[in-house]
C-alpha cells in the first residue's frame, strides 16, 4: 500500500536551518520529498492539519508544525564515557 496518498510531506523551510548532528530532527526520518522506511520504525508523530468544528480552538491546524519545531531541535545528550 502507499501511504503517501494519506500523508503530506513536511516542508523542509521549517527546519532547513537545524545543522547540528546531535539534533533530533538530525536523527530521525522525516516525509519530507519522498517516503522514509517505515515498517521497522518504534514510534510516528502524524499531525493532523485540521481545525474543523473548533469554533473555540482557532489555529490548531498549525499545532503538529509548531510540536515538531521544538521537538526537533532538542539536542541529544553525549553517552558519558
Amino acid at each position: 500500500m502507499d501511504l503517501k496518498i494519506f500523508f503530506s510531506p513536511i516542508e523542509e523551510e521549517h527546519f532547513a536551518h537545524i545543522k547540528q548532528a546531535n539534533s533530533f530532527y538530525k536523527n530521525i526520518k522525516v516525509y519530507t520529498d519522498k517516503m522514509p522506511p517505515y515498517r521497522e520504525a518504534d514510534i510516528a508523530i502524524i499531525g493532523v492539519n485540521e481545525e474543523a468544528g473548533t469554533e473555540h480552538n482557532k489555529g490548531t491546524a498549525k499545532g503538529s508544525i509548531e510540536i515538531r519545531k521544538k521537538l526537533f531541535n532538542l539536542k541529544k545528550r553525549p553517552r558519558p564515557l
